[in-house]
Parts: structure tokens; sequence; C-alpha cells
């Protein structure tokens, strides 16, 4: 992977149905969005949201009928369909979520715009024979999700 900015295409359909696969019920993803909720930072309409149920209050009522998109969107399992992207479009890497710095997980939701964006930092890494990182590299990722239509997810990839 070069120093550069990549813009990949995610088909909608197929990456909501893998996201679907790992959560049995939608009780589930309910119940893993309220645990995960504070991994991220989380924002909507351009105001930091401190509290699950406000979201969600807000989602309810506004917006029920892309509740289910919009709450697998907000699982840390996100991270992982990212990582999973990545390595299906690069060969020969690895990739492991940076923990240092909580994912950013920004929603504008009003008449006319419906996007979520999740902003991410990985490692790039390469490991020795003792499985010890020999070497890291940042990248920063931004997933742009446009939920109400059928366009590609956008995710973007730069590599510091």
């Amino acid at each position: 992977m070069e120093n550069k900015t990549y813009y990949l295409k995610i088909d909608k359909y197929s990456f909501y149905n893998d996201l679907k696969i790992l959560y049995s019920t939608k009780l589930n993803i309910l119940e893993n969005y309220k645990k995960d909720f504070n991994t991220h930072i989380i924002i909507l309409n351009r105001k930091r949201v401190e509290i699950p149920c406000i979201l969600l209050d807000y989602i309810i009522h506004n917006y029920n009928e892309y509740l289910e998109k919009i709450l697998l969107l907000c699982n840390r399992s996100i991270s992982t369909s990212i990582i999973t992207f990545m390595k299906n479009k690069f060969t020969n890497i690895h990739i492991i979520l940076d923990t240092s710095v909580k994912s950013i997980i920004s929603r504008q939701l009003d008449l006319i715009i419906k996007q979520i964006s999740i902003k991410n930092s990985y490692r790039l890494v390469k490991f020795d024979k003792n499985s010890n990182i020999e070497f890291s590299k940042k990248i920063n990722t931004n997933l742009l999700v446009d939920i109400t239509n059928f366009e590609p997810i956008l995710l973007i990839v730069n590599r510091v």
C-alpha cells in the first residue's frame, strides 16, 4: 500500500447483509448499540451525543424506517467489516484497529441529507517471526454512507 489516498466503493446491499449476519436478532443489534456506544464519539447533526437513548429517541421519532441500518453502523463490528474489506482489496497486509483513537461516527439526519460518516484509525503492521509488531504505519479511513439511496458506500483510505 503506497502513500496516497484510495477511494473504494462497497456494495451497500452486501455490506448491510454482512453486518446483519453478525447479529441474530434486531434486539441483539439494539443491545450491541447500547453496549458499544461509549467506544465511539457520536455526533448527530453537528452536536455530540453523550447518552445512547438520546440518539435512539431521535431516530425512532424522525427516521424509524432507517433505524436498523443506522444501528448496524453504530456497532464496533463496523471496524472489523472495514478491515475485512481492506484486506480483500489490498494483498499481503495486516491491519489492526488503533485503539488509542476513538472512532467518530457522525450522522447528518435532516430533510435533505441522511448520511453517516465513520472515521477510524488503523495500523498497517508487519510481524516478525515471533509475532511481535516490527513495522507500523497509520491509516485513517472515512466510511461515507447515504442511507436513503442505492449508491455504493464510499471508503476513503489515507495512509499517513
